[in-house]
């Protein structure tokens, strides 16, 4: 049983980038003028999941794609929960205050110039600590003989 060709005007051309295009439009195996159906539904599922990782859209009730602020208490819901929330997170300052100083922090890490250059090697002592290396493979390498006394 075949499928009736799916036509341009049935489809939303908006939904389909340039780099679809060609395997949307141009099936050399379909009639002139039809469009790929498979192609089209792949392309459009494409675009579905990349606005879903973006969070233009939410799908409910997904508790991943969801939409977050959404499940936020508000009013009395907060309100009859607030202090034990606030204990359970060691806060005992205003939560907007405490909001408002992490905001900062992440201002001032934006602001703050990144390193360039190579990634900083880790010193052997915690390579070796951390169980990654072996006493031998760090310190012959870096000239040494044993590890220093901590």
């Amino acid at each position: 049983m075949s499928e009736k060709p799916l036509l341009p005007r049935e489809v939303d051309d908006k939904l389909v980038p340039p780099h679809w295009r060609r395997a949307v439009y141009a099936n050399q195996d379909l009639p002139q003028g039809s469009v790929d159906r498979d192609a089209y539904v792949v392309c459009v599922l494409e675009q579905l999941f990349r606005a879903l990782k973006r969070r233009d859209i939410y799908a409910s009730p997904s508790h991943r794609w969801s939409d977050p602020p959404a499940r936020l208490l508000d009013g009395q819901e907060w309100d009859a929960v607030r202090e034990d929330v606030l204990a359970g997170l060691s806060l005992d300052e205003d939560a907007e205050q405490h909001v408002r100083d992490l905001l900062e922090v992440l201002i001032i890490r934006e602001k703050t110039p990144r390193r360039t250059g190579p990634p900083r090697q880790p010193h052997p002592v915690c390579l070796v600590a951390h169980g990654i290396a072996t006493e031998s493979d760090t310190w012959v390498e870096a000239g040494h003989r044993r590890l220093p006394d901590l």
